[in-house]
């Protein structure tokens, strides 16, 4: 039945390959490869690699592939060392929680778990449990915490990565896959092996090894038998290391130098001082160099109890081995300073580059507000002209009113404009005679010499455009660029006061005044400037 499905499969995707160039295929191909990654991880990417133009792809089929080829290469065993092709998938479903963003940001932390880039990774792996949705019992979830927990021994936080192995054992227990229980139990084991409480981690490593022998993966088996003889040596229960290292090497392997040296190690502390050395002899040759220092740092303690004359020979060799152990160190270290250097000067550099984008960003935007306030200036300076020119009409439509008014009336023989001087000056008279009515008339006459306060002044103008408002508007409507403060000039003046008193009222000097005068003498009727001015 495994083989017809087998078969099955294999057609449909060559059927589909077939038709690979072709979008709504494409999308089906995807929809299949969706399917079928987890069983047939095989078929799936050579599935995905039958895409002839997978770079002309957009939007979602386009992050559906980039995270399907991740996927798909994790699953058979590729390496993942380059996040470019996962960071299309983490753009396009990062934005928003979901069983996708989450498998996006999950292999997009594996990237750079493969780099031992552990930060990265961990800041990932977070983001992933993040976007994972609530009270789900994924597979995803397991994976998440099994890799976080290996970054954090990468880090040598080793309580925390036992937490997060925990976490991933309750979900493989949740979904009662046994295959599954394996890695976070074998995890569990090593964060106590690495917290120096051995007695915990070979509870965990045996029970580790009855999943593997339940599953009857082999491999499996021989890990922990290796793992737990390593304990048992740590422990310093020798029979028990020279036992399950026994199991191990009867086994079979293709390096087994390791279990060599504990099952030396174990005969040597027992007595058994011949068949040590013979054992101790085959763990020299491993192609790992503690392995072999250690191998030969146990035959110089064996013939040195048993004063053999080689004993000189096995000294050299450990301290060459040392030696050669101690620069393979500072190689490394000064390989992680390097990249921490590295990391640093990217760092300072994207640092750099947000700083220069900010300042160009702040630049802009004042360079916009500046531009939109010239703007504004420019539209409110024109719509004053325009309405200035509209009261100047509108008052010249008026006063034509009046005289086609007056010409009715009083027939042609009048003179109009003396009429109307006649009516204007009435009115403005009229004015006065109101204002004199008020509280102000008899204040101002009395400031001598002492200004009005700025609250006292705005009231005051308040009530002058009350009671001057016609008189305002014929003054804007013959000089429509006059200003305020010359507006309320002319209307004390016109009222009578003194030139001091005046300049109190506007807070100012009575040179400042005159100046004042002598302008609006230029740009006022004659007529006008004599009416407020001369007969006052």
């Amino acid at each position: 039945m495994y083989k017809l499905k087998v078969i099955l499969f294999t057609i449909g995707v060559l059927l589909l390959a077939g038709c690979g160039g072709n979008f709504n295929q494409t999308k089906l191909i995807l929809q299949q490869v969706g399917a079928c990654i987890d069983e047939y991880p095989d078929s799936a990417f050579f599935l995905l690699q039958s895409i002839s133009s997978p770079s002309e792809l957009r939007g979602k089929e386009r992050a559906d592939y980039a995270l399907l080829y991740t996927q798909a290469c994790d699953k058979n065993y590729i390496p993942l060392s380059d996040d470019s092709l996962i960071q299309i998938a983490v753009d396009f479903y990062g934005g928003e929680a979901g069983i996708n963003a989450a498998r996006s940001y999950f292999y997009l932390g594996c990237v750079s778990w493969n780099k031992s880039n552990y930060v990265d990774a961990v800041d990932a792996f977070f983001k992933a449990l993040e976007a994972i949705p609530p009270k789900t019992t994924d597979r995803l979830l397991m994976q998440i915490h099994v890799y976080l927990a290996e970054s954090y021994n990468g880090e040598r936080l080793y309580q925390d990565a036992r937490e997060h192995y925990l976490l991933a054992y309750d979900n493989a227990a949740a979904r009662k896959d046994i295959t599954d229980m394996y890695y976070p139990l074998r995890g569990i084991g090593t964060s106590f092996l690495y917290l120096n409480l051995p007695d915990s981690a070979l509870s965990y490593y045996n029970k580790a090894l009855n999943v593997s022998c339940l599953i009857g993966n082999v491999d499996m088996e021989k890990y922990l038998l290796s793992s737990i003889a390593g304990c048992y040596e740590l422990m310093e229960d020798y029979a028990m290391a020279g036992e399950y290292a026994s199991k191990v090497i009867e086994m079979g392997d293709n390096d087994l130098t390791n279990m060599y040296q504990i099952k030396g190690n174990a005969l040597m502390h027992t007595g058994a001082l011949d068949s040590a050395y013979y054992y101790l002899s085959l763990s020299t040759s491993s192609a790992d160099l503690n392995t072999r220092a250690i191998g030969y740092y146990n035959l110089y303690k064996l013939l040195k109890e048993k004063r053999d004359l080689r004993l000189a020979e096995y000294v050299d060799s450990l301290l060459l081995y040392k030696d050669s152990l101690n620069l393979m160190e500072r190689y490394k270290e000064i390989q992680e300073l390097k990249e921490e250097h590295f990391e640093q000067a990217k760092r300072q550099e994207l640092l750099q580059h947000k700083s220069r984008l900010k300042l160009c960003s702040i630049a802009f935007c004042l360079v916009c507000l500046l531009v939109v306030i010239i703007c504004f200036l420019i539209i409110e300076r024109r719509r004053k002209q325009h309405y200035t020119l509209l009261q100047s009409k509108l008052v010249e439509n008026k006063l034509d009113n009046i005289r086609k008014y007056m010409k009715g009336q009083l027939g042609e023989t009048i003179e109009l404009d003396i009429k109307l001087k006649e009516l204007e000056e009435a009115e403005i008279k009229n004015c006065i005679h109101s204002f004199q009515q008020t509280i102000w008339y008899k204040k101002i006459a009395n400031l001598d010499e002492q200004w009005l306060s700025a609250k006292e002044q705005r009231e005051l103008f308040k009530d002058l455009s009350t009671i001057f408002a016609d008189f305002i508007e014929s003054l804007q409507g013959e000089n429509p660029a006059i200003k305020d403060i010359d507006v309320y000039f002319c209307i004390l003046s016109a009222i009578g006061y003194k030139l001091k008193i005046v300049a109190s009222c506007l807070r100012t000097n009575d040179r400042n005044l005159s100046t004042r005068k002598s302008r609006l003498k230029k740009v006022l009727s004659k007529t006008v400037f004599d009416f407020v001015f001369v007969n006052h």
